[in-house]
């Protein structure tokens, strides 16, 4: 039984963008999540002084305080989130030029191909595919899919 290169190569793409998933759900949203569960307490605290603050008649220092606490509580989420935005670039090179690598090693010429959406459909989208020496084809992905349903938000 021969083993065609874009068999070889799927059963590649297939470990690399499982290994990159793993990496998002196991390790980057764990401390994403932890972190913004850490924000969250860390707001509620501020909120509950300036309730302290409110029932003890101290109005100008509880509005200052609130307003603080606000400003933090975005700049902490925005620093998060930007480098969420950043990990998950540097993955999606790292993946890419993986693959990038195994496809010149094949030998593989890649292209960018028009191909249906459905079978029926006369609507076409960009397709990255691989055309190995042997004949074969297989697909190539453009860039990384990731699932933000798995990072909580405030």
């Amino acid at each position: 039984m021969s083993v065609k290169m874009s068999q070889a190569f799927a059963a590649y793409r297939a470990v690399v963008i499982s290994e990159v998933q793993q990496k998002i759900a196991l390790d980057l949203s764990y401390k994403f999540n932890a972190e913004i569960e850490d924000i969250r307490k860390g707001t509620e605290e501020q909120l509950s002084y300036v309730a302290s603050l409110r029932a003890e008649g101290k109005e100008a220092a509880a509005a200052s305080i609130e307003n603080l606490a606000e400003k933090s509580q975005r700049a902490r989420l925005l620093d998060l989130q930007m480098r969420r935005s950043q990990v998950l670039d540097e993955l999606n090179k790292d993946m890419l030029h993986k693959l990038d690598q195994r496809l010149s090693e094949y030998g593989a010429e890649v292209g960018l191909v028009n191909e249906p959406v459905s079978p029926n459909s006369e609507k076409t989208h960009s397709v990255k595919k691989a055309q190995f020496p042997d004949g074969s084809q297989a697909k190539v992905p453009m860039q990384l899919w990731v699932d933000y349903s798995q990072f909580q938000s405030l």
